[in-house]
């Protein structure tokens, strides 16, 4: 499977220019302190399983890169359209790398993907992202292309399906028409 597809790498460069930067200080509003208001409360949950899933995947090679962590930054902030407050979303993360560090890798992907995999939509926009996140610093590793379709069999993507939705926007060229 080819992950480093013209779209997957356009997806990568939007995901970079949309995440929030890391720089700065990050305060949280005054309504936010506690745990948010329960709007915030339930997109956080809605995408859990998104951050989960792209944080097990950028973390698959045991370390997670200034790229990984902007694509999947850039990732949230376009979920969530930027409803949840940095903070929050800074906290998610310190969260998913405890649990991540805690538990068998294979099962949370498991049981994310099986959580994903309930809405077919959900599914194939987990493993499109998911991609994304495996080519994010640009070195598509072979184990990373193996964690990718081992995610869309748990995600009930078939591989055609994967293999589609990977290549979408790609056109051939046409020859050019001749004037006649």
């Amino acid at each position: 499977m080819e992950l480093d597809t013209p779209l997957v790498l356009k997806l990568r460069e939007h995901l970079i220019e949309v995440a929030p930067s890391s720089r700065g200080p990050v305060l949280a509003r005054e309504d936010q302190r506690d745990n948010g208001s329960p709007e915030e409360s339930a997109i956080v949950d809605r995408f859990r399983p998104f951050a989960q899933l792209f944080y097990l995947v950028a973390s698959a090679d045991g370390e997670i890169d200034e790229d990984e962590r902007h694509v999947m930054r850039g990732a949230f902030e376009s979920l969530t359209a930027g409803r949840v407050d940095r903070a929050r979303l800074l906290g998610l993360e310190a969260e998913l790398m405890g649990q991540a560090a805690a538990c068998d890798r294979e099962q949370l992907l498991e049981e994310v993907c099986s959580v994903l995999s309930r809405d077919r939509e959900d599914a194939e926009l987990a493993f499109t992202l998911a991609a994304v996140v495996a080519v994010a610093n640009r070195q598509v590793e072979h184990h990373e292309v193996q964690l990718v379709d081992q995610l869309g069999s748990w995600l009930g993507v078939s591989q055609r399906r994967a293999a589609e939705l990977l290549r979408v926007g790609q056109r051939r060229s046409l020859p050019p028409r001749s004037s006649t």
